[in-house]
């Protein structure tokens, strides 16, 4: 996120990288790129994860997966989600 956000590309090992995102960025109007903690956006989380175990190149879904609407409806109704550190684990297991 940090190295999206600036404007050095000093960093050798990923400025081609950084450049593409970068260009792509530019073609979306009013985008930001900012970090959200996992447990805050678990939806694009799941997805992710679901995303790095397929061997399908591109998947598209008429329906959300079975976990990813559960997350939604958890997010409809008002639940909140833990921050899982280590303070919080502490806690719980006390």
């Amino acid at each position: 996120m940090d190295l999206i956000n600036s404007s050095n590309s000093s960093n050798a090992a990923y400025s081609s990288l950084l450049f593409d995102c970068r260009l792509l960025l530019e073609k979306i109007p009013h985008t930001k790129v900012k970090h959200v903690f996992q447990e805050g956006n678990k939806c694009s989380d799941a997805l992710a994860r679901k995303g790095c175990n397929s061997q399908e190149e591109f998947v598209f879904f008429d329906v959300p997966p079975s976990n990813v609407s559960t997350l939604v409806y958890a997010y409809e109704i008002g639940e909140s989600f833990c921050r899982q550190v280590a303070a919080n684990l502490a806690i719980l297991a006390a």
